[in-house]
């Protein structure tokens, strides 16, 4: 606003009249200029800052479910079970027969790219003793690399180093950071862990051991969740700590052997159809093969599902209605200020009329205030609310990609919950 002043006294003998008159009308209303100005810089920056963080709040969802499914489309094939001696335990015990999986290299000609990911419950072996539960993941590294949804730079480093640290060892594994500080586990240690086969008959178990190196330590993997919820024997919903561990396929079949695993399918190369025409293919390519499955997740499938939960929709709701309330705001106010204005202003009007000023040039009176005090007040008050707020969005976008933190966290389904409690923790900027 100081530039338009000095702006006057520079070229007040060279302006037009009705151009004169507005730097002139400028000038002696300079309070009550301020204050509409501030008024109007103050609303716009709070719309433009709601706007931002609703569309930060969704981001960050989808982004979250990319994380804990950890591919865009997730199936199980049903494994045919069969039953064999095993020279280990000296009994009989239950083993799974593996599907043809060629029927899935297939889908590379569409170019959607395929891996195995086998997930099973396994035991840390500690003073002697299988206590604490661990969420096992067997990998092929490249595979995987190439297929399951990237998580950057999560934990420090992009996580395709570790998964080079793993390929390089055959017997190696990559912890959770929770687990190797209870632990007080360090690369290069040995770490034994037990898995429980069943055995033919009664639901019998035989429990095998299993050694491995540690080669890595992370705070986040796709498709790990490190909290979940389940009911204690009280039947009181508790938050538990889900420690990860995984380890290379070849290695872990020829060990315990065939498991039933999933199938993770990475559609982001399939340019004959886009994301949704992709679930359809992977779904008619199942029936056409008569392929069984236990389950399929696909990953946009449960964004649309998000995007559709009342809570979310409540969320988006608030923060537009924000958005609108922040405008309006600004333009009533901008309308009653010239509006009153105006109205104190009609006998001068009336006399730069008399003195020959054309309606035109009264018209550019107001115009050249507009643009002045209102037009530039909106502009300056749009880039703070796209510049000042930064700092506070990437903040909250940092936590909320903090995923192996927050987690993703699941509640069981059939208990008797009789109240949720959510506790919100607010973090200053460092």
């Amino acid at each position: 606003m100081h530039l338009s002043l000095d702006s006057y006294y520079i070229t007040k003998n060279i302006l037009k009249p009705n151009l004169y008159a507005s730097f002139l009308e400028l000038r002696r209303r300079n309070k009550k200029r301020d204050f509409i100005s501030v008024f109007i810089i103050f609303t716009v920056a709070m719309s433009i800052f709601e706007a931002n963080l609703a569309a930060t709040v969704n981001t960050m969802n989808e982004k979250r479910i990319i994380y804990d499914d950890g591919a865009d489309i997730v199936l199980k094939e049903r494994f045919p079970i069969g039953k064999k001696m095993d020279v280990n335990l000296k009994k009989a015990v239950r083993y799974y027969e593996e599907p043809d999986y060629g029927k899935y290299e297939a889908l590379k000609a569409s170019g959607l790219l395929t891996t195995k990911v086998m997930k099973a419950k396994a035991m840390l072996v500690a003073n002697n003793s299988a206590t604490t539960k661990l969420d096992l993941m067997a990998i092929h590294t490249k595979e995987f690399g190439e297929v399951a949804n990237s998580i950057g730079y999560l934990n420090g480093e992009h996580y395709f180093n570790y998964l080079n640290e793993l390929a390089k060892v055959r017997d190696g594994a990559l912890i959770s950071k929770n687990l190797a500080e209870n632990y007080d586990i360090a690369i290069g240690d040995r770490l034994t862990y037990a898995r429980d086969r069943e055995l033919d008959g009664n639901g019998e178990k035989g429990r095998m051991y299993n050694t491995v190196t540690v080669v890595g330590i992370i705070d986040s993997f796709p498709g790990y969740s490190k909290y979940s919820y389940e009911y204690d024997a009280n039947m009181k919903l508790k938050e538990v700590t889900n420690n990860l561990i995984v380890t290379n396929y070849a290695s872990e079949v020829n060990f315990f052997g065939i498991y039933p695993y999933e199938v993770w399918i990475n559609t982001a190369n399939a340019l004959a159809f886009n994301k949704g025409e992709a679930v359809e293919f992977i779904n008619k390519y199942l029936a056409d093969n008569d392929i069984s499955t236990e389950y399929i997740n696909s990953a946009y499938s449960d964004i649309a599902k998000k995007k559709s939960e009342s809570m979310v929709l409540i969320t988006n709701g608030l923060f537009s209605l924000g958005f609108m309330v922040s405008v309006i705001t600004g333009m009533m106010g901008m309308l009653i200020y010239w509006i009153t204005s105006f109205k104190e202003r009609e006998m001068i009007f009336s006399v730069y009329r008399a003195m020959g000023m054309s309606k035109g040039g009264v018209s550019g009176i107001i115009i050249n205030e507009q643009i002045f005090a209102s037009v530039t007040a909106w502009l300056f008050g749009g880039g703070i609310g796209v510049i000042v707020p930064l700092p506070s969005l990437e903040h909250i976008t940092a936590l909320m990609e903090e995923m192996p933190v927050l987690g993703h966290q699941t509640v069981p389904v059939g208990g008797p919950v009789k109240r949720l409690h959510v506790r919100v923790q607010f973090r200053t900027l460092a």
